[in-house]
């Protein structure tokens, strides 16, 4: 097996998910029952579709995961 990385690193906006949280949607955030998080405007906030497998495989992996944003 190939080594691991000790640490991945992501941005955010436009890599986690499709668009800048600083300007195009609005805080606060809620999540309904059914998982959805919406904004303040009931606007959906999803990540791309690959990215909750991506983390959870690095989970798996044993490789922790964070956050570079400015």
């Amino acid at each position: 097996m190939a080594r691991l990385p000790k640490l991945a690193v992501f941005d955010l906006d436009y890599t986690l998910w499709p668009f800048w949280v600083d300007t195009h949607v609005d805080p606060p955030f809620h999540k309904s029952s059914d998982g959805t998080v919406r904004d303040r405007r009931g606007q959906d906030v999803r990540l791309y579709p690959e990215v909750p497998e991506v983390l959870k495989r690095l989970q798996s992996l044993g490789v922790p995961g964070a956050a570079a944003s400015r």
